[in-house]
């Protein structure tokens, strides 16, 4: 959890722009969580970045054995705001947990 919370404090002044911009949201945030949780985002065979599936091209897919994990980022605290953003990601995605900062799908 100290990751989370150096990412967190790391993105705190770069809001506005998170706001703005998806592929900064995977850049800023996503990418060092990735990487504290031990994944190699810059080896493609266990981090892909939008890769396309048969019901879309999500932003990560982490490969692990015969796992295939799908990420989609949404631009920095969009979900709570536009529940469309919330809906097409749920369709998209099995929920397995949720608070009101960030959901797991």
């Amino acid at each position: 959890m100290e990751a989370i919370e150096q990412v967190r404090k790391q993105i705190e002044p770069h809001e506005c722009e998170l706001r703005q911009n998806e592929m900064l949201t995977c850049y800023a945030p996503i990418d060092p969580i990735l990487r504290a949780l031990g994944w190699d985002t810059e080896d493609p065979d266990h981090v892909v970045p939008e890769f396309q599936t048969e019901v879309g091209r999500p932003d990560y897919i982490l490969c692990y054995a015969d796992l295939r994990i799908r990420i989609e980022a949404k631009k920095f605290r969009s979900i709570g705001v536009n529940e469309d953003e919330f809906k097409r990601a749920y369709i998209k995605a099995v929920l397995l947990w949720q608070s009101k900062k960030f959901a797991i799908m």
